[in-house]
C-alpha cells in the first residue's frame, strides 16, 4: 500500500524514511550506517524547526497575557495585565487599541454613543464596522448591576444573540436585547473614536 502524505512536511520525512529502509532491506554497497545519516539529520533539522515555532508562539502568547490593560475600579483607572481581567470587569479601551477580551460597548465618547471597529487581523476586512451601545445603561458604569444571558459561542464572527438584564433597585429588572452591533470581538480594532467602555458581563 502507498503511504498518504499529509502535507509536504510530511512529504519531506517520509521519502527519505523509505529510501533508507529500501536500501537496509535491499542488499546494496552501501552501509546501513550511510543510508540512515540523511533520514537523522531530516528528522532533527524537523524537531528543531518545531520547537523553535512553539518558542515563538509561547513568547507570542506571552506578550498577549501581560499586555496592560486599563480598568476601572472604584472608580478610578487602573492598568492590570490582561491575562488578570475577570468577568466584571470595565474595562477603557482608547482609539487604535485592540479589544482585549469579547466586550459588550456599554459606553462611547461618541455623542451617538456608537464607534468604529476594523476587524482586519479577525477575517481580513479593512473597512470601519459601526457598534452601538447597549440603550438605557447607567452613565456611572461603577453602579451598573447586570447580567446577561446569550447562546454558546458561534464560528460566525457576525452572529450573536442575547440578552441584559438591567437591575435598578427593587424594580423589575430592564431586559435588552444584544445583537452583534453590541458586541466588540477580540482582536478587533477601536478606528475614528476617541475611548470607549465595555464590560464582560456574568453569562447565564
Amino acid at each position: 500500500m502507498t503511504p498518504v502524505l499529509n502535507n509536504s512536511r510530511d512529504g519531506v520525512v517520509c521519502i527519505p524514511f523509505w529510501c533508507s529502509l529500501l536500501q537496509v532491506i535491499v542488499d546494496t554497497p552501501t552501509s546501513p550506517v550511510t543510508s540512515g545519516l540523511p533520514l537523522f539529520f531530516v528528522i532533527t533539522v524537523t524537531a528543531i524547526k518545531q520547537g523553535y515555532e512553539d518558542w515563538l508562539r509561547h513568547k507570542a502568547d506571552n506578550e498577549v497575557n501581560k499586555y496592560l490593560v486599563t480598568v476601572l475600579e472604584d472608580g478610578r483607572r487602573a492598568c492590570k495585565e490582561s491575562e488578570k481581567i475577570k468577568v466584571g470587569d470595565v474595562v477603557e479601551v482608547v482609539e487604535d487599541e485592540t479589544f482585549p477580551c469579547d466586550l459588550i460597548l456599554l459606553q462611547s465618547s461618541r455623542e451617538d454613543e456608537t464607534c468604529f471597529v476594523t476587524t482586519a487581523s479577525l477575517d481580513g476586512e479593512s473597512n470601519h464596522k459601526t457598534h452601538y451601545t447597549v440603550p438605557d445603561t447607567e452613565r456611572n458604569l461603577e453602579s451598573l448591576s447586570a447580567t446577561i444571558e446569550c447562546e454558546q459561542p458561534q464560528p460566525d464572527l457576525y452572529k450573536f444573540v442575547g440578552r441584559m438584564h438591567i437591575y435598578r433597585n427593587n424594580q423589575e429588572p430592564a431586559v435588552r436585547s444584544l445583537g452583534p452591533e453590541n458586541l466588540l470581538l477580540k482582536g478587533a480594532t477601536l478606528k475614528n473614536t476617541q475611548k470607549i467602555y465595555g464590560e464582560l458581563q456574568d453569562i447565564v
